[in-house]
């Protein structure tokens, strides 16, 4: 794998520019922003194995993608972080008939 792939939560400047631009996180309270948790949960997953519950609110929209300055792509870490969560923890209902509409 890439050095720099291996490194993109740590290329993040923390300037909040993609959570101003997550629709979701103007929405609601419940969703602690595309930065928080992916780039920052990215590097506390190191200290610590936990997955962010919030993680089932982002849309995948990629708003946060385009308006970051540093070129991190924070919907793919937010994916591959919810990827993890969902090894651990039962997808619901909806999420499994969305999925799975045969």
């Amino acid at each position: 794998m890439d050095d720099k792939k291996i490194n993109l939560p740590d290329c993040c400047i923390a300037c909040t520019a993609c959570i101003t631009a997550c629709p979701v996180t103007a929405a609601t309270h419940k969703f602690r922003g595309p930065k928080m948790v992916g780039p920052a949960q990215s590097r506390l997953n190191f200290a610590q194995n936990d997955s962010e519950a919030s993680l089932e609110y982002c849309s995948n929209c990629k708003n946060c993608d385009i308006a970051c300055p540093s070129s991190v792509p924070i919907s793919t870490l937010n994916m591959l972080a919810r990827a993890k969560y969902y090894e651990t923890h039962p997808h619901s209902q909806r999420d499994e008939m969305m999925g799975h509409p045969e």
